[in-house]
């Protein structure tokens, strides 16, 4: 069997356990989530900004106040739920018996952006104003959100989004 085609060893309790999927899946498992992480949190910044994406927070399906703030509360608390649960040791044991171990973050953070994807296409505008700004206060705001998000994109050796997405556990396994 080739270097490129064993399957990939985890350790589990103690002993290395060997995975059904070559490790080579498992990186390009974690690249692909990681560009469409990518593409989803681009889009979700443009979808908070309402600036360059064809649909922004304020903008989608109309409905009564009540019902909006109702699906844009569940929205928000499946995708709150989703990182908090997958986030904990005892969730983490468990879920590594159905994924291999070394693709379990890759998964957290697809879940995360299909769920994040789900909130910026089902979204319900409550209508109003809830908060605006305009003047010098504005433009400060809006490069501070320009500088958070290019710090989470860009700035690898700050905040490295290739471990977010698993991509760096990903590639330190050896192929």
């Amino acid at each position: 069997m080739s270097q490129a085609t064993k399957p990939a060893r985890m350790a589990v309790a103690g002993r290395p356990r060997v995975t059904s999927l070559p490790a080579q899946i498992m990186l390009a498992y974690a690249v692909a989530v990681y560009l469409f992480f990518l593409a989803v949190l681009g889009y979700a910044a443009g979808f908070f900004a309402g600036l360059g994406v064809p649909k922004g927070i304020d903008q989608g399906p109309e409905a009564p106040v009540p019902v909006a703030a109702a699906i844009d509360l569940v929205l928000v608390l499946l995708f709150a739920v989703q990182h908090s649960v997958m986030a904990r040791p005892w969730f983490k044991r468990r879920w590594t018996r159905l994924v291999p171990e070394p693709a379990e973050r890759a998964t957290f953070v697809l879940a995360a952006s299909l769920l994040l994807a789900l909130l910026c296409w089902q979204w319900r505008p409550i209508g109003g104003t809830v908060w605006s700004l305009s003047g010098p206060g504005a433009d400060a705001v809006r490069a501070a959100y320009a500088a958070g998000g290019k710090f989470h994109l860009f700035d690898q050796p700050l905040r490295p989004v290739r471990a977010a997405a698993g991509v760096a556990a990903r590639s330190a396994h050896r192929l």
